[in-house]
């Protein structure tokens, strides 16, 4: 009896090998007999198939184990925040009693700006090359009705900033947690399947921004202020990004990223108006090469999964989804106040807050 299975599972495979060729499990026969091969429907080990049905998917998988070509695209919104309020580019009190309200008053109204995003990288077995591209275009205003001793004035600000941001090359290597440690805590926490993927790469970073502001009463111009700031850097980034299953396709991120970028700033400022003892303009240049850290952080829940179900999805490209909050910090880039006379520039930091959503193929 134990023949006669043998020899009719051995004739199924057959069969089901002439409609899929693929990698065959060898399994001996029973009492002696010859030995015979199982195999998938679409090929492939039948065993290794039902061992992973259902297992946690993580960055790390791909339909090739000899390149990956892995694309994102998505947006994010964000909005600044500095740690002053309002704009501070400020002259002599005593030039004009109206001057002091441009001074920080309050803060701009800021807006969200979308941030178109595109991430590109080819990897292999042994290292993964990228690049990626954002572009920020946002703005701010605060138009106000001001008491003043002589009557009231409007004061009228407005505020734009740009941000590009390019990494034509960047080297990524993956690595599991278990790469790390086998400690027994590890599969405790439910790390085992953690992966992360550490890079390093070439970054260029274009900033410009814009401040004006006027105070207006009875038609004329009591005071204004401008500033204009532009820099252009070139550096290094070094980033580290986690993958955590929780389900089949559902997991948790992070991306860390720091910055290290070095170029030519070149800022003005001008500060103009009437004062009790006639006209007065007060300017401010400055061009120099700096040095600015940026820092970056990404937290969010991910969706990977492949596009095709049943036999086909272990061949399958992978769809992935992300959305997750985004916070970014620039030292030194921030708000553009400046002091008259002898008194320099005043850095700020610059915050951008908000949050994104990429989706992306993962061949």
């Amino acid at each position: 009896m134990n023949a006669r299975v043998a020899i009719l599972v051995a004739l199924l495979g057959g069969l089901m090998g002439r409609s899929a060729s693929a990698q065959t499990t060898v399994v001996a026969g029973p009492n002696g007999a010859a030995p015979f091969s199982l195999e998938t429907l679409n090929g492939g080990d039948p065993f290794r198939a039902s061992a992973q049905a259902g297992s946690p998917r993580t960055i790390a998988d791909s339909p090739s184990t000899t390149a990956v070509l892995h694309s994102d695209v998505g947006f994010s919104y964000l909005r600044p925040y500095w740690p002053s309020s309002g704009q501070a580019l400020r002259v002599p009190a005593s030039s004009n009693a109206a001057v002091p309200v441009i001074n920080p008053i309050g803060n701009l109204t800021n807006q969200y700006g979308f941030v178109p995003r595109l991430d590109l990288s080819y990897a292999t077995a042994a290292v993964e090359l990228g690049l990626s591209f954002q572009y920020l275009a946002i703005g701010g205003n605060l138009n106000r009705t001001l008491a003043l001793d002589s009557g009231s004035a409007n004061l009228l600000s407005a505020y734009n900033l740009s941000i590009l941001v390019i990494n034509p090359i960047e080297l990524s290597k993956p690595f599991s947690m278990t790469d790390l440690s086998d400690h027994d805590l590890v599969y405790r926490l439910g790390l085992d399947n953690d992966v992360f993927v550490a890079s390093v790469g070439l970054r260029y970073q274009s900033i410009r921004q814009d401040f004006h502001a006027s105070l207006l009463a009875s038609g004329s111009g009591l005071a204004n202020s401008d500033a204009t700031q532009n820099f252009n850097g070139l550096g290094l980034t070094i980033g580290l990004t986690n993958d955590h299953p929780v389900s089949e396709h559902w997991g948790l991120y992070s991306i860390s990223r720091t910055s290290l970028l070095l170029g030519l700033n070149s800022r003005a400022s001008t500060s103009a108006g009437t004062g009790g003892t006639g006209p007065y303009s007060n300017v401010l240049n400055e061009t120099k090469t700096n040095f600015f850290p940026v820092q970056e952080l990404e937290l969010g829940l991910r969706y990977l999964a492949p596009l095709k179900s049943g036999p086909d999805a272990e061949s399958s490209p992978l769809l992935s989804l992300r959305v997750g909050f985004v916070g970014q910090f620039y030292s030194g880039i921030g708000f553009l106040p400046a002091a008259s006379g002898t008194a320099q520039f005043d850095d700020r930091n610059l915050y951008l807050v908000g949050f994104s959503v990429m989706a992306g193929l993962i061949y």
